[in-house]
């Protein structure tokens, strides 16, 4: 039996990305849970997965399954993370990890003994820390390349949900779907990961542009998640930031992150990282130089952030699992940190309803 067996639960991200990422990475993808029997079976025998599965209970009952990789609907993600840790599995969990915080912070209070006295691994799927520019950044901050941080900016804008007018889980609020959970959350969980600051109050925009949309029966649904986020930031390290995402802006995908300091910007780029050196007297003429590139010249879909981030969480993940080396794992978004998160994002749609700055 494999030590090294996983069972990816959700066919969207999961089957599209996970798969391929993970399998690079010397998983060996034993099983895949999809809520329609169909689909799975197209999803298995593309990909060569054995087991296909609806039920969630017999993948989790599976002994050649470690890993239980929880990629479904928001509203999915507390259940199912309870019963693959009381199968005895480790866990990487879709962000958000809840609908609110109450029920993030009962998750964690859920969670704590596994991890504690079980050893068992529980992390969040915020893949965007395992870039290479990423970690390189943070690295970099933390030697004092921007010296006193003045503002942070973080704006991650696809256009995803411009192209496809389709109706599902992700337009519904009621079932944890929108912008700010999908992008927002990989942005304010980014930002202090690079700084190692707090986000402590907000100031939020939430809208919701296409307001109707179509199933696969041409019915008309209203739509009631956003499609796209604005906010101002205060963090406790004294500085301030902006985020913004969307997911209806049909152009090249964007995706920057930003510190600037006293001393210098660092940005990173859609995988390049640079800096720019303030002169020493304050005037024009500082030097921006690259530091740093992300290979995306590999086959899809390593060929963007997205999978690129996918593939080095799972070679940390295959570590731990398998030789139970923690060097990999020890920077990925923990169960708190996912709290946190969750507190954030009610805070900035708190502040877009009342209109004022609202206290995280």
């Amino acid at each position: 039996m494999s030590k090294y067996g996983i069972a990816i639960i959700g066919s969207g991200w999961g089957a599209r990305v996970q798969v391929p990422t993970f399998k690079k990475a010397g998983f060996d993808i034993n099983s895949i849970w999809v809520r329609s029997q169909q689909k799975a079976k197209d999803i298995a025998e593309q990909n060569g997965i054995p087991h296909v599965s609806t039920n969630y209970d017999e993948i989790l009952a599976r002994k050649d399954v470690q890993l239980a990789t929880i990629v479904t609907p928001t509203f999915l993600h507390v259940e199912m993370c309870k019963k693959a840790l009381n199968a005895g599995k480790h866990v990487l969990l879709e962000k958000p990890m809840a609908m609110d915080v109450k029920e993030a912070e009962d998750l964690l209070h859920f969670v704590t003994p596994f991890i504690k006295e079980k050893k068992q691994l529980v992390v969040l799927d915020h893949e965007l820390r395992y870039l290479k520019t990423m970690k390189k950044m943070k690295d970099l901050i933390s030697q004092g390349y921007c010296g006193k941080i003045f503002h942070v900016t973080g704006n991650i804008t696809l256009g995803s949900r411009a192209h496809n007018k389709r109706m599902n889980w992700w337009h519904e609020k009621e079932k944890g779907g929108g912008a700010l959970g999908a992008l927002g959350s990989h942005i304010i969980d980014s930002l202090q990961y690079l700084t190692g600051s707090k986000i402590v109050s907000v100031n939020g925009t939430l809208k919701t542009f296409f307001q109707q949309r179509t199933d696969e029966n041409k019915q008309v649904h209203q739509v009631t998640s956003d499609d796209f986020v604005q906010a101002q930031l205060e963090f406790d390290g004294g500085f301030i930031g902006a985020l913004q995402t969307s997911v209806i802006t049909p152009e090249d995908a964007v995706h920057n992150f930003s510190v600037s300091g006293d001393k210098g910007t660092l940005a990173i780029n859609y995988g390049t990282l640079t800096y720019f050196k303030n002169t020493e007297d304050g005037s024009r003429g500082g030097k921006r130089e690259i530091i740093l590139e992300e290979d995306l010249s590999m086959e899809a879909p390593l060929n963007d952030i997205w999978g690129l981030g996918s593939y080095e969480i799972g070679l940390a993940l295959r570590k731990f699992i398998g030789e139970g080396d923690n060097s990999g794992i020890s920077i990925a978004a923990t169960i708190e940190d996912g709290v946190y998160t969750q507190k954030v994002m009610a805070a900035i749609e708190s502040s877009s309803k009342l209109k004022k700055w609202c206290k995280v």
